[in-house]
């Protein structure tokens, strides 16, 4: 493997910047943990988390407390600027109950970041897409080309706990492909797919992450874009994920992907299993999880044929017809 001189120089940065996290490492952050922390990341990881039972009338009472603590927070200007501009969307229990279930039905936090949701929406999209659900439509030609590209894909399966099952795969999802904004885009677009059902919503997602098995694609701009991203997820995103499984397929890059794992939240790093090559190789210890290979995809080394054009095609179909726009409509993706 031949390496540019900017790629040495990146690595080189990289390395005095971000410290390893290998087995030993992890290990170690997570004996620090509370007894009470260490036991919720493992029911987690192995899919057996407590289900809150929720009646209408939890329901209702858990949103009115929702709205009484937003109306106590005093800087919520963009969050607002929603209620005026789309209550009926911003102000609707379908909208507001994604961030509850996302924080276990803790108001507080479920506030918070329902706030921060709108600082960071009108930030990325600006005043004229912020104030709806996120579409297709809404993306421009560049995220257009980053979703069809697949590096971020929510598959048609769920585990055996009934959590969807998100790939992120870098090799089709990076820097030397798409800006740091555009694959911001991207993953805010996801969510809002992830926000329509609420079985997701209520038993969380898991992960597979696929490394990038180009050497400078590895490094190039993880900062930028893990720092954002691991921002969002903990702060603005009403998504819930209880498990990261990452299989480094490359041997090669594996001691540099341990230098990547500072992006993540020391909670996430709790809840992440690491695997030598492809599922096939790991497949016992998959199924421990409640993962069996039919619920990976075969790039994997798993069973799961999924055609994902034919899913964006019928994705796009759908939000056409809801947001009831001509099919000749400009939305930057091919159809």
């Amino acid at each position: 493997m031949s390496i540019s001189s900017s790629a040495m120089l990146t690595l080189n940065k990289w390395l005095q910047i971000a410290p390893a996290y290998g087995y030993k490492e992890l290990n170690t952050e997570i004996s620090g943990l509370s007894a009470e922390e260490r036991l919720k990341a493992l029911r987690d990881v192995y899919g057996v988390s407590d289900n809150i039972v929720e009646t209408p009338e939890y329901l209702r009472s858990k949103l009115e407390e929702l709205d009484k603590r937003l109306y106590d927070i005093s800087e919520k200007e963009a969050c607002e600027m929603a209620s005026f501009v789309c209550p009926q969307y911003a102000e609707s229990p379908q909208f507001r109950l994604p961030f509850l279930r996302a924080e276990s039905f803790d108001v507080d936090k479920a506030a918070k970041k329902l706030v921060k949701y709108w600082d960071r929406k009108v930030q990325i999209f600006g005043t004229d897409k912020a104030f709806r659900a996120l579409s297709m439509i809404d993306l421009d030609d560049d995220c257009a080309k980053a979703l069809e590209r697949g590096g971020v894909r929510m598959l048609p399966v769920r585990d055996e706990a009934g959590r969807q099952i998100i790939l992120l795969d870098r090799s089709n999802w990076n820097q030397t492909l798409f800006s740091a904004e555009t694959m911001i885009k991207s993953v805010w677009y996801w969510v809002h797919v992830y926000m329509e059902d609420e079985r997701i919503q209520k038993a969380g997602a898991i992960v597979f992450m696929v490394p990038s098995g180009d050497f400078f694609a590895a490094i190039h701009g993880q900062f930028k874009v893990g720092k954002c991203m691991n921002s969002d997820v903990k702060e603005a995103l009403p998504i819930k994920i209880l498990c990261i499984h990452r299989f480094c397929l490359n041997p090669v890059l594996k001691r540099l992907v341990e230098h990547t794992l500072i992006l993540f939240e020391p909670s996430l790093r709790a809840r992440l299993r690491q695997y030598d090559g492809n599922a096939a190789d790991n497949k016992a210890e998959l199924q421990q999880y409640g993962i069996p290979l039919d619920r990976v995809p075969t790039e994997l080394g798993g069973t799961l044929v999924f055609d994902f054009q034919s899913w964006i095609k019928t994705r796009l179909n759908i939000e056409l017809q809801r947001y009831s726009l001509p099919n000749g409509a400009d939305t930057g993706m091919e159809v």
